[in-house]
């Protein structure tokens, strides 16, 4: 039965590390041509921009031009509680590429006017100022109140004409994989992305029904990376509840290869 897990665990890594392979083929083949099939590429006419060659249909735009960038409060201590509520805030550790964690939300004081002009509304774009720089994630929370700190940066389209996944999507291709914007030099030099700075960075727009096309391929990609990673968290509790079984007495297995796990000789 652990032998059968063990092997299901490790079916599902190869699973999660073909998707996370597709995905880094998909943001280069999109982000290059469009949404086309891989066959039909060569018919794409390209241009050359400041930010590599795309599609010539496309525009190439500041940040600043199309998103209302906005820092969010610095907690001090010695700030004075009068007349103000604690409420939740997001930090840098709570935005994960793709993905807001608040399973660890922090707390600090607003006056209800700073509160309100700080809280977040679902499709804000989060961008981290410093750490991890540049690391990017929607805000796509439904009943949570929170606003965040001043060491990220809240993107708010000014216009229509932007899809947001479509932006973050870039975001992380750009940096992950281009290595853009924040170079391993500018991590030594400049350990933040200011504000001004932020607003400069040229980013691709494409028309609205292409950037949309884009966020929704890769999206599904990261549903089936997320569904894999919840099926191989699953398997390792199992895994694990079963190997304590073992340890402790409470089941006995012969055929376990146990010396994967640094239990060698302790198998009964």
């Amino acid at each position: 039965m652990l032998s059968s897990i063990q092997e299901d665990i490790e079916r599902t890594e190869k699973v999660i590390g073909a998707a996370k392979e597709l995905k880094r083929s998909m943001m280069k083949h999109l982000f290059t041509y469009g949404p086309v099939p891989v066959g039909e590429r060569d018919k794409v006419k390209l241009k050359d921009t400041e930010i590599g060659r795309i599609p010539e249909e496309w525009g190439v735009v500041n940040v600043g031009d199309v998103f209302d960038v906005k820092q969010g409060k610095q907690l001090s201590s010695k700030e004075s509680h009068e007349n103000k509520i604690k409420r939740p805030f997001l930090r840098t550790v709570n935005v994960l590429w793709g993905k807001i964690e608040t399973s660890d939300l922090d707390e600090m004081y607003f006056t209800p006017e700073e509160f309100e002009k700080l809280k977040l509304r679902k499709g804000d774009i989060l961008l981290c100022e410093g750490g991890d720089i540049g690391r990017t994630a929607i805000f796509d929370l439904d009943g949570l109140e929170t606003a965040y700190q001043n060491h990220l940066h809240r993107l708010r389209a000014k216009t229509d004409n932007v899809v947001n996944y479509f932006f973050s999507y870039w975001m992380q291709y750009s940096i992950k994989q281009k290595k853009m914007y924040i170079s391993q030099g500018n991590r030594t030099t400049i350990p933040n992305l200011s504000q001004s700075r932020l607003k400069s960075f040229i980013i691709p727009l494409p028309p609205l029904s292409v950037q949309k096309r884009i966020a929704e391929i890769l999206s599904a990609i990261d549903e089936k990376i997320e569904a894999e990673e919840r099926k191989r968290k699953a398997l390792e509790e199992v895994f694990r509840s079963m190997l304590h079984n073992l340890m402790t007495g409470k089941i006995r297995v012969k055929d376990l290869d146990l010396r994967k796990y640094g239990l060698e000789g302790k198998n009964e």
